[in-house]
């Protein structure tokens, strides 16, 4: 039998190195958990609560092996990492809360949602998947996290989404290498069962998108049975970094639409 814990949620929040709080809800009626890109990390989000509802509290998680936590070696397991993270969220969930995951965090959010309902476990209000295939389908592409380090950076500069002087730096990179190819190996290796969600799921995708495709991002509608829709904004696969507002914009919007009023009725 599933059972919360009898602790606070900010102050567990507070303790734990797998959140930053951005913003402060005086007295939240959501929490909106946000899941970092492969090499990403809570800054991502950092400005996202001047752009949300001001009863949403906005935790972005912190993966192990990325700024606050560099130090730390970064999960090569979807499992374990999970289940991690998932001890650590628990306390948190003591309030309705929605998931927005772009790229590999979405397939992080989804996991941790499918241990929870298998466990008996609250479910999102709304479940958000930016940028990324479903998660029961296997990649088109080829793996990369085993490569050289020069094929894995050019694959890097593929994708757009790491500044050109941040991969010309060696001395960075070689600071940021071990934690970028732990994350790639989780997003090649992850393919779980197809399990159906009962929460209700939108899609968000970039209209420049080459990563991912419309059949890989449609997908997601066998994942649930309430399916939001699939909405394009302008950018490639990191779309996150090109029009940000616009998508911060749009994420408050599918909370005012599917959870807030759920949540204050």
């Amino acid at each position: 039998m599933f059972a919360l814990r009898r602790t606070s949620g900010v102050s567990s929040l507070l303790s734990s190195p797998w959140f930053v709080r951005h913003g402060q809800a005086e007295r939240p009626a959501l929490r909106l958990f946000c899941f970092p890109y492969a090499g990403g990390n809570a800054s991502t989000y950092a400005e996202w609560a001047s752009r949300m509802p001001g009863n949403v509290d906005i935790i972005a998680v912190q993966l192990p092996g990325r700024a606050t936590r560099l130090r730390e070696p970064a999960h090569t397991d979807m499992t374990r990492l999970v289940a991690e993270l998932k001890s650590e969220v628990l306390p948190l969930l003591d309030i309705p809360y929605v998931t927005f995951g772009y790229s590999l965090g979405s397939r992080i959010a989804f996991e941790l949602v499918r241990q929870l309902q298998n466990t008996g476990g609250p479910e999102p209000r709304l479940f958000i998947a930016a940028a990324s295939r479903a998660p029961h389908l296997p990649s088109r592409m080829l793996p990369t996290y085993h490569l050289p380090d020069d094929l894995f950076l050019a694959k890097l500069a593929a994708l757009n989404g790491t500044p050109r002087e941040v991969l010309e730096n060696s001395q960075i990179m070689q600071l940021l290498l071990p934690t970028l190819k732990a994350d790639f190996r989780v997003a090649d290796t992850y393919q779980p069962p197809g399990t159906v969600l009962g929460c209700p799921l939108a899609v968000l995708a970039g209209l420049d998108d080459r990563e991912v495709n419309y059949p890989d991002l449609l997908a997601w509608r066998e994942l649930t049975l309430q399916f939001v829709g699939l909405d394009y904004l302008a950018g490639d696969h990191f779309f996150i970094n090109q029009c940000g507002t616009l998508l911060a914009d749009k994420v408050s919007q599918l909370l005012h639409e599917n959870a807030l009023q759920r949540t204050t009725a």
